[in-house]
């Protein structure tokens, strides 16, 4: 192959596609010039005037002065956050210009372990789309204070690093562990680095000596800015900067806001989408996240190279990606308008797998193991009461412990705020907005319920549960109702995977999740419908959260501020320990 394309460099041989009349956009040089691109196989040979490479049997995209750009790299992404297989994932972003990913399975492996990872890597390696993969760096994400369905030791995480498409060490969620010195962080980080991987890092609110200390222990990257502020300062102690834009957390404008107003070097910021819903990946991907960062000031060529260039700089992906060049991969994006980034054709590896949005290539029908559908290990649940805070009275009130979601964050606050105690138990005040919270162990190791508070989802009546939750991905479910939360769980239990909004004793609404109760095998469209359906029963129940599914998913999540709710209990994140619903109790 390699000498094919020698020799088509070199005219002495014709070129299989050529890209006519188009406007290069050089993402290496900084500049847009007019160019044709000539390749061969999959591998550009020719930039420039490449007419002499035509021949009888070349395929000729005339592009009448389309943009050609690098096809766009997610830099950080947890595919299983869409709902999709990698294969239905693929299908939905190459259409808008996405033609590689790197991706972190750590919901696959907190369910599956190795073996889950391993067959998504197998799916991988039969796609025409660029999928690469870090390693889960903490599964679970809080020992001891969540129950996984795996583990992932020293032993699994060097097993991964060895294979090919792993590319290094995925998010250091645990910082708190780099920071006490916990050797089983330590080993893992030491091992990548050992190997020549990378290691991502992931330490959101950490600013000045605790910073440079998790620095220091190895972490090159963070996608958990709060603000501009703390980017800064982590793109000034040596760090890459990735800038999340997904469905729930949306960080652009604030960080872009203020890295351009302070003019700062653009090199070293990569844009990632960490975890995009289905409903929002069938409107685009990051050609959406690109326009609006346009529309934020940002030039349309840097932005271009904040999803190309960059990330292929830092994942160390020379030639296979990020670049329109001689020797490189041949992964175009044919653009029609850069401020708007409306993509007209998609190629990768020489192969136009996407027009006019839609696909051109069928890129299969990969199935998982049987296993893999029956991973939700839980009877049904019987008696509703099991999701009740009891209380030390039998009537009265509780001063109670409140987790606050808000929209577009993953940060839960910490409040209180006072309940009724009727027959022994707390009861939820939903006209308050102080819903009842549960996270029911699914992996069959306990059958463990933990409880708590949530405020902000704005349920009048009703529940959602979802056997999607970061990270350990337990069945999460919030309710205005003890009963409709039980039917919720039970329906999920049912599905073996997936989201059910039950209310007066009814399922609403529900989506089937059947691989690891965390992905479906049905298309993107159909898949991001039943989601809407999702939705608009959570709205007629007074929802009026943008990404109510997203929010849900997090609330389970030890590692992210404040407060959090696992299968052991409410956990307090900077402390990193237990503590009880109840403050206290009062009898009337």
């Amino acid at each position: 192959m390699l000498e094919e394309a020698l020799k088509a460099s070199l005219g002495l041989e014709k070129a299989d596609l050529i890209i006519e009349d188009c406007k290069l956009v050089n993402v290496a040089t900084g500049e847009i010039y007019e160019a044709s691109i000539a390749i061969k196989g999959e591998v550009v040979v020719g930039v420039g005037d490449v007419k002499e490479l035509e021949g009888n049997n070349t395929e000729v995209i005339e592009a009448h002065g389309l943009y050609a750009a690098p096809g766009f790299i997610d830099g950080h992404v947890h595919v299983e956050s869409s709902h999709l297989t990698l294969t239905g994932f693929a299908e939905a972003v190459l259409p808008h210009g996405t033609t590689s990913a790197v991706i972190d399975p750590h919901e696959m492996a907190n369910v599956l372990g190795v073996e889950g990872v391993q067959a998504m890597i197998n799916e991988a390696r039969q796609l025409l789309f660029k999928a690469y993969f870090m390693t889960p760096s903490c599964v679970p994400s809080a020992p001891g204070l969540e129950t996984s369905g795996a583990e992932l030791g020293l032993r699994e995480v060097g097993h991964l690093l060895d294979h090919e498409e792993v590319l290094g060490l995925a998010e250091v969620m645990n910082y708190p562990g780099v920071l006490i010195r916990d050797r089983g962080v330590l080993g893992k980080i030491e091992l990548a680095i050992s190997k020549g991987k990378l290691v991502d890092g992931h330490c959101p609110g950490l600013r000045g000596r605790k910073l440079s200390a998790y620095i220091v222990a190895g972490p090159r990257s963070d996608h958990e800015s709060l603000d501009g502020e703390e980017a800064v300062e982590k793109l000034r102690q040596g760090m890459w900067v990735m800038v999340r834009e997904g469905s729930s957390s949306k960080n652009l404008e604030p960080i872009l806001r203020e890295i351009l107003r302070q003019g700062l070097d653009l090199r070293r910021i990569m844009i990632v989408t960490d975890d995009v819903e289905p409903r929002d990946l069938i409107q685009g991907h990051l050609d959406v996240v690109l326009r609006k960062a346009v529309m934020l000031g940002l030039e349309p060529l840097e932005a271009i190279r904040m999803v190309t260039l960059n990330p292929s700089t830092y994942f160390a992906l020379e030639r296979q990606a990020g670049l329109v060049a001689p020797g490189w991969k041949a992964d175009v994006v044919l653009i029609e308008d850069l401020e708007k980034v409306k993509v007209r054709y998609t190629i990768v590896n020489g192969v136009t797998v996407a027009a006019d949005s839609k696909m051109q290539v069928k890129l299969g029908g990969y199935r998982y193991p049987e296993s893999f559908h029956v991973t939700v290990k839980l009877p049904p649940l019987l008696d509703p009461h099991i999701f009740a805070v009891k209380a030390p009275i039998s009537k009265g009130v509780a001063v109670v412990r409140v987790m606050v979601v808000k929209d577009g964050s993953l940060v839960t606050e910490a409040s209180t705020t006072t309940l009724e105690v009727k027959e022994g138990l707390v009861k939820p005040d939903p006209y308050r907005d102080v819903l009842q919270a549960a996270v029911v162990e699914r992996h069959g190791k306990s059958g463990r319920v933990g409880l708590g508070f949530v405020s902000g989802f704005s349920l009048k009546k009703g529940a959602i549960a979802s056997s999607y939750a970061h990270d350990s991905h337990n069945i999460v479910v919030v309710g205005a109702s003890w009963t409709d939360m039980a039917l919720a769980v039970n329906k999920v239990v049912d599905m073996q995977g997936g989201y059910a909004v039950a209310v007066d004793g009814r399922v609403e609404a529900e989506v089937k999740l059947e691989v690891a109760g965390l992905m479906s095998y049905d298309a993107p469209l159909k898949v991001a419908e039943a989601f809407s359906r999702v939705q608009e029963a959570l709205e007629r129940l007074g929802c009026r959260l943008t990404s109510p599914l997203q929010t849900l998913s997090f609330i389970s999540l030890p590692v992210i501020p404040k407060l959090k709710l696992t299968d052991r209990g409410l956990v307090d994140v900077e402390s990193f320990s237990l503590i009880d619903p109840l403050v206290s109790v009062e009898v009337n």
